[in-house]
Order: C-alpha cells, then structure tokens, then sequence
C-alpha cells in the first residue's frame, strides 16, 4: 500500500460564466485577466514497509490539479543524508504532470523524505520511508552468493556492554606479557602467517574455513521450536530458552568429513569421471555413518585437498565402493586421496552426532524500524524434519534494542562467550572502509589459557595453555592489533580493500573470542562471498604474525593481604572483583586453596561475590612454620585470577 502525502489547499477558484471564454472579467473596460485553476501544490508518495538498503525505491511526484505558468523542478532529500536520488531532480510541466525518482538507500532506519521546487508551489510535508538490513542468507561453499548488506553499525546498539565489546584498542598498552606470546606463535612453524576462514583456497583437513553463513531474517518470520540437548559439558543451563526465527532454508555452517583419513578403514582411489574404493572395507559408501550423514546423489564433494577446491556432485552411486562424478575428474588420481563433503548439505533432516560444530547466526529486522533488534546464535546445531524442530547445545539471544548483558560466566556460540556476528569481517565493510569494530580472533588450543577470561568474554574454553600468562598464552577476550611500526612500513604496499582491513587491524585489532587446532597460529573470521579477490586475499595471508602484538590485560579478581606473619595466628586476605563497575550480572564462589611445600592443600572460604558484594574477607590459620602458596578459587565463572601469592609463617 503506497502512502501518499499531498498539500490539498483551499482553491477560490472564480469560475467564469460561459459567454466570457474562460475569462474572468474584473470590470467594464478592465484588461485585468487572471488564468483560472493555477497549481499551488504536488503530492509525494513513496511505497510503505521497509525497503532493503542496496534496493531501489520508486517515489512518485504529480502535480496538483490546474496549470502552470511555466516549468517547474522539483529536487527530493532525504532526512538523514543517505542514499542516492536517480535523477536527481524532475522537472513538470502542464503535458508531463508526472514523475518518478527512484532513490536507494544505503544505510538502515527511519528517515524522511522531503523536496523542494523551483517554483512558488507549497511543497508536500515530509513523508516517512524505512530502510531496512537486507533480508537474505549466506549459504555455505561451493553455494556462494553476496552477502546481504547490513547498512548499519554494531556500534549502535545501546549500553556499557555493548560500547567495551566493540571499542577501538590502538591507545591499549602493551601487555607485559608481549614479548612471551609472540616467542610463543613463532615457536610454531605452520603459523606464521595470519590465516583466514573464509578463503577457500584454505579449505582441506576437514576444516570449516570456508567464512562463517550468517542470515538476515525477518522481524515477523514465524519461530520454531528448538531443543537444548546436552553433549555433556553441560551447556543447556548456560543458554537462552525458547523457540527460534529459523526456518529450513537457513543456512548453518558446514563442517565437511574426512571419511577416507579418520572415519573409515580403506583407501580412495580417484580414476577418471569415478571415485571407487580399495581396502580393508566393502561397505564405504553405507558405512559413513561415523558423525557424517551417509552419501547422496546430489552431494558435493572434493577430492585431494586442490586448492582453491574443485568441487564435483555425485551423479551416481553405483554400489558400496564405488560412485559417478556429474564431470570428469582432473585432479590427482593418487591412491588413498582424501575424499571431504559434503559441502551443500545442512545437517537437516540428519540426527547429528553429538560434538558437530555447525553455528547458526541469525539477525532478526524490526520491520517498524528496518533496524536489528535481536541477534540469535546456536551452537552444534541440527533438525532431524527438514528445519521443523531444532537441536542445539547452546543457545544465545542477544538484545540489540536494550543491549542487555547476558550472564557473565555463560558460554555462547563462542569459547568467549561473546556474540559472533558483530565481529565478523563483510566484504560490504572491506570495501566501503566501514569496519568500525575488532574483528573475530581465532588462536590454537596450544596459545589460549585453560578456562581463563578476561572481560568483555565472559567464559572459555578448555585450551591447552595452562592458567599463567608470563608463558604467553592468551585469555580469551585478549585483544591484539597491528603494530603501529608495521602499519606505517608496509600499508602502501597493500591494495585499498586490504588497507581498509589493515586500518582496522590496527585501530580495533582482534579480540580472541574461540579455538582452533594448533596448526592455525593466528586467524581471523570472516563471511565468505564471491567478490573476493584471490589477490587481495593471498596478500592479506603474507601478514606475519609477528606484526601484531598484545595489548595489556589484566585479572579480574584482586587478592591482597598479609605475605608473612607467625603461625597459629589467623590471617585474613580479601578477594575483590576489580572487572567493570556496570558488569551486574555475576555469581561466583569464592575459596582460597593454602598449599604448604610438600602438604596438601586447604580450601577455604565459600563465600560468594556477587555484584552488591564485590569484595570478601576469607581467613585461615597457618598450622606451622613454613611456606604456603595461596591460590584463589572461583566457580560459576572463569575470570583471569592474580598470579598465587607466598605467605611465609615463622
């Protein structure tokens, strides 16, 4: 339904008796004619809802009733600056009283549309138009298409959560614990170099680094059911309850098999136009059942690791041992070359293994405002009736209206516990020069902290690094950035889209929000889209590692107190939340673990802080002469704590 606003005036038309021609006589003998029915206004109308940014919107500008004395031109605007009119301005006359512009908006929300004219006519009042996000989905390789523009700046959303998640960290001091952290990546030989998810001309190994699918969504899409199950570390508790805006054709991230490496005893032979199987199995084909869902014509796979990928779909499946390409094969006909896929198909209409690590994003528009309102996220995803019911571990909605916080020690789609899609690198971003946030920073198991955080994450995972961080292992919710010295040195040398990505890295850096095996040093997230360019992509991998460095961060717990004292006297330390003061959703129980050299350890405390009691008193006796290590204890969060304090008893 269009929407249309006019001025409709009061028009004193005089109308002239028939015998004076259409005349108005003023008076006998007078020579003073006036024209009748004269224009004094024109209507605007625009369409109603929302039109998607990037999309072009008919506007329709037609004179009121009456003539012209001459031409006029009439120039729209929009409120708020954005968008480009085409043309950019109609001219009317007496035989052309109508005329279209189309305007396309560039950025989401509400604004209104106002014009002006060259004339004396009154101009329409302002009418409203709504853009919105763009409404469409990133399906997972080799089924590229563009990423649906955004529009709009995550920066937006509202409150202190929101604002420290998304700040810029070139102004950070540098963590004393640098210099260990970067030994620490050059200590690993396959990364050395910063790697990306989305270009597929990494993709092999089994490996989902092929950009994460994200999906703009509808604000009145009907909403699903979906079904918390736990893998067993105990995720349901840590999730947001309640159905979800998916529907069977969202797309979910594809995490591809390797059948022939790991799941199934045999070697793949690749021969022309054919795969067949050799070895120890006579049931390959059926037997992928081991975490995969089993062959089918139509899948899509790839064969030997080509990179970038060569895909090929089944045409046929011939028997347990043998399957039909829908093309001749050219790649390397290599006894036991790996086969991976498949790469087209969700997990729907699968019952998945537990441990699958499909992520579903979904952005969900208000269609009043165009603008997001509510950011869903799950984790281990998959629907066993085609995208009806849906099974997830963790399940987490952020609130992009209020810019709520969720529960700090709540994991999320992330090891971090932080929101996904805001971190993400778009090629939409990379072009326009508009990353205005860090990026999403993936390190190896063997760089990241055990169970440790530091705010804004507010959860871990369990890595391999151990809890201390002069050995440079990282929390997750470390930032790190490009060094200023590198920027300045080589930025030129860049193309513009990689300078834009560049500035970024240096301005807002990466926060370290997940985990990856530890052939994959240093890597950032992205959305895969087919505008890409193999060039700027392969520059952007030379990117040493060793240009970025880390900025500083510290505990989130303080432990202060007596280091010395005699024995059998009581002793009293305090343990002090010192993370953000607008951080008000935690619990935790807290003890403090008394370690004697060569004795067992003493727990004591269970006492809780909370955010009305940031601050606990805990004491303890020391027994005997000698020395003791106090360690702090937290449970129901995984804040980074203060390095044990000594506490000598004479």
């Amino acid at each position: 339904m269009a929407r249309t606003i006019a001025n409709i005036h009061d028009r004193n038309q005089i109308h002239a008796p028939a015998h004076s021609g259409g005349l108005l006589h003023s008076g006998v003998g007078s020579s003073q004619y006036q024209a009748a029915g004269s224009v004094t206004s024109y209507s605007l109308s625009a369409p109603g809802g929302v039109t998607d940014v990037g999309t072009a919107a008919t506007l329709t500008i037609t004179l009121g009733t009456g003539t012209l004395a001459s031409s006029v031109t009439i120039t729209p605007a929009a409120s708020n600056g954005d968008g480009v009119f085409s043309p950019a301005s109609v001219t009317l006359t007496n035989a052309t009283r109508s005329a279209t512009v189309s305007y396309t908006p560039a950025l989401a929300g509400a604004r209104n549309i106002t014009t002006t004219n060259s004339g004396s006519l009154t101009n329409p009042a302002a009418t409203a138009f709504v853009a919105g996000f763009q409404i469409g989905s990133t399906p997972p390789l080799p089924a590229q298409s563009n990423t649906p523009a955004l529009g709009w700046s995550w920066r937006s959303v509202p409150g202190n959560y929101w604002s420290d998640l998304l700040r810029a960290c070139d102004t950070d001091d540098v963590s004393t614990y640098n210099a260990a952290t970067m030994a620490r990546f050059a200590g690993d030989s396959s990364g050395q170099y910063l790697m990306l998810s989305w270009d597929p001309d990494i993709v092999g190994g089994g490996e989902p680094y092929a950009g994460m699918p994200v999906n703009h969504v509808r604000g009145d899409t009907p909403y699903r059911t979906m079904v918390l199950y736990d893998n067993g570390d105990g995720a349901p508790p840590y999730s947001d309850p309640g159905p979800v805006p998916y529907a069977p054709n969202t797309a979910i991230q594809n995490w591809p098999g390797d059948w022939t490496n790991n799941q199934i005893p045999g070697t793949v032979k690749v021969t022309n136009g054919s795969v067949t199987v050799t070895g120890t199995s006579t049931n390959f084909l059926s037997g992928m059942t081991s975490g995969f869902p089993q062959p089918t014509v139509g899948d899509t796979f790839t064969f030997a690791d080509a990179r970038p990928p060569v895909f090929y779909t089944i045409a046929a499946i011939a028997s347990n041992t043998s399957l039909t390409l829908d093309r001749a094969y050219t790649g390397s006909t290599v006894t036991g070359a790996p086969m991976r896929g498949p790469w087209n198909r969700p997990p729907l209409n699968v019952d998945e293994p537990a441990g699958n690590d499909h992520h579903v994003l979904c952005l969900i528009r208000d269609e009043a405002t165009g603008l997001p309102s509510k950011l869903y996220e799950d984790y281990q995803v998959y629907s066993p009736d085609r995208g009806t019911t849906w099974y997830s571990t963790s399940s987490s909605k952020f609130n992009l209206v209020t810019g709520a916080q969720r529960q700090d020690g709540w994991t999320s789609t992330t090891a971090g516990g932080t929101p996904l899609y805001p971190f993400l690198l778009t090629y939409e971003q990379a072009l326009n020069g508009t990353i205005d946030h860090p990026l999403r920073g993936i390190i190896g198991f063997n760089m990241g902290m055990t169970a440790r955080c530091v705010w804004p994450a507010t959860c871990s995972a369990y890595a391999w690094g151990g809890t201390d961080p002069s050995i440079g292992v990282l929390p997750c919710g470390a930032r790190l950035r490009l060094r200023a010295a590198w920027w300045t040195a080589n930025r030129a040398s860049y193309s513009a889209i990689n300078r834009n990505i560049l500035d970024a890295l240096k301005t807002y850096g990466m926060l370290v929000n997940d985990f990856t095996w530890p052939n994959y040093g240093l890597c950032i997230d992205g959305v895969s889209d087919p505008r890409w360019l193999k060039a700027d992509l392969t520059a952007l991998r030379g990117v040493p590692v060793s240009a970025f460095e880390v900025c500083k961060f510290d505990p989130q717990v303080s432990l202060t107190g007596p280091t010395s004292g005699a024995a059998g006297v009581s002793r009293t330390h305090t343990l002090s939340y010192i993370g953000p003061a607008y951080n008000n959703s935690f619990a935790t129980e807290v003890y403090l673990r008394w370690t004697k050299a060569g004795g067992s350890p003493v727990d004591v405390g269970g006492v809780n802080i909370t955010p009305s009691t940031r601050s606990v008193n805990i004491s303890y006796t020391p027994p005997s002469a000698g020395t003791y290590t106090i360690v702090p204890i937290t449970y129901g969060v995984q804040w980074l704590l203060p390095q044990p304090m000594t506490f000598t008893a004479t």
